[in-house]
């Protein structure tokens, strides 16, 4: 098992193929007959809309980004590892042998079990970091903030040349020069 741990973090468990909301409804049951709502403190099932086609007719559903996944944020112990892995419709924790591993900040965010937040602070002429996308780990000059879009304008250097690109606020950090 993965070492325990006092903080809350959040963990990956595998279900059964189309039984995740059955998982994450047991799992609810399983927290409130034990009295876990401390210690396991939120169970998502991340989906995304899609737009699907039958009969002729366009209809708007949600669908699981992740099937076969669900995603507890809880503090890891022996005895909550065993309540969970014993949950209808849980196979195991994702990880060596079954074994919980906590997720990476990064694959938290890349995951959207948690949001980045916003640093509105950033200024037009700071140097900032890009953390997200094609442009990851390049630094940049911000040349243009847009607050009520979320978005910025920052100047790159690549290949010897200056290029403009437009980024979200979670995808740049501040840089102290």
């Amino acid at each position: 098992m993965a070492e325990q741990s006092k903080e809350l973090r959040w963990y990956a468990v595998h279900t059964y193929a189309t039984l995740e909301y059955n998982a994450a409804r047991h799992l609810q049951q399983m927290i409130e007959n034990n009295n876990l709502q401390d210690r396991i403190v939120e169970v998502k099932i991340p989906e995304q809309d899609k737009t699907t086609q039958k009969n002729g007719k366009t209809k708007q559903i949600k669908e699981k980004k992740f099937p076969g996944y669900i995603f507890i944020k809880m503090i890891y112990d022996d005895e909550v590892w065993y309540l969970v892995t014993q949950t209808q419709s849980i196979t195991h924790f994702v990880g060596p042998d079954g074994h919980a591993i906590p997720l990476t900040q990064d694959e938290i965010f890349r995951l959207e079990l948690e949001k980045k937040e916003e640093d509105y602070s950033i200024v037009k002429g700071e140097s900032v970091l890009i953390t997200e996308g094609a442009l990851r780990n390049f630094e940049g000059t911000v040349e243009d903030v847009h607050p009520d879009k979320n978005k910025l304008k920052v100047s790159v250097l690549m290949f010897g040349a200056r290029n403009t690109v437009e980024l979200e606020y979670t995808q740049v950090v501040k840089l102290n020069k």
